[in-house]
């Protein structure tokens, strides 16, 4: 599954470069811009292991952060930028059919940077493919049934963005994408286990993303 949905971004990523042709307009942004964007990011699974046919679990995650940033334009259509990444996950795993659960809840903070391909097919409509590169820590609780455990873990991930921006006016635009995964590097700072390294398509590696640009360089 995994190979399938790297093949299908990549694939995808491909073709957006190559759909440079679709206009003849040419995109000479050369604003600098805020951003404000909020993801969401919500997985529902079975368990990773293998379990007799009698038994079964449920795994539940929930997750949301906000990334304000600001970046630029440097002609042709390119963009980067610096971006925040604060917000909050909860989980609940579910053992089936005894009924134990364990909840995690956890805060998200820190930041990266953007890089952006906008191609220009409408005068305000602009899709777009990026790349974010994130370091960000994740601390938190688990709630076990009589072993409560705390965990402090960095982040570093290499995520596509498949979106587009539409302007509403000079000042500004609104934009939405689709991550469907990248690269997580992850390592439990309370743990003695090794780094994790895990290309993460699909699940828990896919998220959607909701935001305003503000363009301050428009009169």
């Amino acid at each position: 599954m995994n190979r399938y949905f790297c093949f299908i971004s990549i694939f995808t990523v491909m073709i957006s470069l190559l759909s440079t042709t679709i206009s003849n307009a040419q995109f000479n942004e050369d604003d600098l811009v805020t951003r404000s964007g909020i993801n969401f990011q919500y997985n529902k699974q079975g368990s990773p292991y293998s379990l007799p046919e009698n038994m079964s679990d449920e795994l539940t995650s929930f997750s949301y952060y906000f990334t304000p940033g600001i970046g630029k334009f440097f002609g042709n259509g390119f963009y980067a930028g610096i971006e925040g990444r604060i917000g909050a996950r909860s989980q609940k795993y579910t053992s089936l059919p005894d009924g134990n659960t364990t909840n995690a809840n956890s805060t998200i903070y820190g930041g990266g940077i953007l890089l952006r391909k906008y191609f220009k097919v409408a005068e305000r409509f602009t899709p777009f493919v990026g790349l974010s590169n994130t370091f960000y820590k994740e601390k938190g609780d688990e709630k076990l049934p009589g072993q409560p455990y705390s965990y402090n873990q960095n982040n570093f991930t290499a995520d596509l963005q498949l979106g587009a921006q539409y302007r509403l006016s000079p000042r500004f635009g609104i934009e939405a994408y689709y991550t469907p995964g990248g690269l997580l590097v992850s390592k439990d700072m309370n743990s003695n286990q090794k780094t994790d390294n895990t290309s993460n398509f699909g699940g828990n590696g896919q998220h959607f993303s909701l935001g305003i640009n503000y363009f301050l360089g428009k009169k």
